[in-house]
């Protein structure tokens, strides 16, 4: 099964681009949906489309409908950690943690079940946290 991440609005489209170039299979929401389109409305692309979302986004897993959203539709949730962060220090993050989250997006995938986790700043640690 090939894996595909997408990216969202919160991170840069070059990083999406850069990480492409780089062999990842990631696309970023601002390649099907403009600028500020409702998180709602692009999360059930990604949902249908069986992406693995990256986000910093942390609201996306409390609002009750965003959150309703991915369990619906067993959508796979990668929020990267820390603060304040350069476009290279998220790269690190990533490159250091990619084979850990595409291990576990395909363990979620398999089970056929959600599943949200936090990739820690520099990407060596990954912890699920909770949906429900």
């Amino acid at each position: 099964m090939g894996l595909k991440f997408i990216f969202d609005e919160g991170l840069g489209h070059g990083l999406a681009t850069g990480l492409r170039l780089a062999g990842k299979n990631v696309e970023h929401v601002l390649d099907n949906f403009p600028r500020g389109t409702p998180d709602i409305e692009w999360l059930r692309y990604v949902g249908e489309n069986k992406l693995i979302l990256v986000t910093k986004d942390k609201d996306i897993r409390r609002k009750p409908n965003e959150k309703a959203l991915l369990l619906e539709l067993n959508v796979v949730a990668f929020y990267l950690g820390g603060s304040e962060k350069s476009g290279h220090d998220i790269l690190r993050q990533l490159v250091n943690a990619w084979e850990k989250m595409e291990f576990e997006a395909k363990k979620q995938f398999k089970k056929k079940v959600a599943g949200a986790f936090i990739v820690r700043p520099q990407g060596r640690k990954i912890e699920r946290i909770p949906l429900t």
